[in-house]
């Protein structure tokens, strides 16, 4: 994080160097300075999300031991007392943080038999319904645990089942119980967000993934479910809310950093449906916050160089195709 916060600290001084010399023609020597500069900081940034994906792989594989170690002495346990509930709990908890679907189910199950007014289990076996797209089970156990005890969570929950089965008014209408109950509950405004992605309501949905994106910049699903409906919007008016994303992004340099080529993808598919509509200069603006976005990646430049050349604007079309090379 340190070497991140100074990469960024380079860049940010190259930039108001650059800024401030604007107004003369700059030396050769001082032209190369800066842009040594520049590139020095884009190094050092690479170079800790390099490490940060090294150290996140180091973190998955211990927690992955650990549980492993866990699940072997639940299954003594178990061997010992197989009606011991909590130990059946834990062990169907940590077989869903594997993603070892079926054998969460049968352990929430055998958890039930002992306590059949447990909503949570309800729930959570509801979630490992949901995942191996058995929608209707999944909505059978979403009600049981919203009648024991209705909390903002477990709307949530119904509400995918109920999207997984083409139901979205309805699951949009839990959503909307989840967010009465809880108004900061990111993960209702994400599910909202899908219900309303399948009915078409786009410009809705991107609102709603902005929205829960700001309290949860982390959130690999809202990330996913933004990135899946921006490939099926037509329209770039419906991402109306994303220059509001990236303003609050700003803000939060590690959030930004990590899903930097996400949100450069996202602003270059706006850019091309600008460009449909003929709208060049909205197109080539998308493209240049694209490629501040994600300041090592080609493509921005090389879409920019490619909407030049739609134009006739043959230098600048060099120029953009020159830096994508770099």
């Amino acid at each position: 994080e340190q070497s991140l916060a100074k990469g960024i600290a380079w860049a940010e001084q190259a930039k108001q160097q650059h800024v401030q010399d604007s107004a003369k023609p700059l030396s050769w020597n001082r032209h190369l300075t800066l842009t040594l500069l520049q590139r020095e900081a884009e190094a050092v940034v690479q170079k800790s999300l390099t490490s940060a994906a090294f150290y996140g792989r180091y973190a998955a594989e211990n927690a992955a031991q650990r549980r492993t170690e866990k699940l072997t002495l639940l299954d003594r346990r178990l061997t010992r007392d197989p009606g011991n509930l909590p130990a059946l709990r834990e062990r169907a908890d940590l077989f869903r943080e594997g993603e070892q679907w079926k054998e969460a189910i049968a352990d929430y199950t055998a958890a039930l038999e002992g306590d059949p007014q447990d909503a949570y289990l309800f729930n959570a076996r509801s979630n490992c319904h949901y995942k191996v797209k058995n929608f209707e089970a999944a909505l059978n156990d979403s009600n049981k645990a919203i009648e024991l005890d209705p909390q903002s969570s477990w709307y949530c929950q119904r509400s995918k089942a109920l999207t997984g089965l083409s139901r979205c008014e309805e699951a949009i209408a839990d959503c909307n119980r989840a967010l009465e109950l809880d108004p900061n509950n990111a993960n209702a405004m994400v599910c909202r967000a899908w219900a309303c992605e399948k009915l078409g309501e786009f410009q809705a949905a991107v609102a709603d993934i902005v929205a829960a994106l700001k309290l949860q910049p982390s959130s690999g699903w809202a990330w996913t479910r933004l990135q899946s409906c921006s490939r099926r919007v037509q329209d770039p008016e419906d991402f109306a809310a994303l220059d509001e994303l990236h303003q609050h992004l700003k803000d939060d340099a590690k959030s930004l950093s990590s899903r930097a080529e996400s949100l450069a993808e996202i602003y270059l598919i706006r850019a091309k449906l600008f460009a449909n509509q003929g709208d060049t200069e909205k197109a080539i603006a998308d493209c240049e916050t694209a490629s501040e976005i994600a300041s090592l990646s080609p493509l921005p430049f090389h879409q920019r160089g490619e909407l030049h050349v739609a134009a006739g604007e043959w230098k600048e079309a060099i120029i953009a195709y020159l830096h994508a090379l770099e």
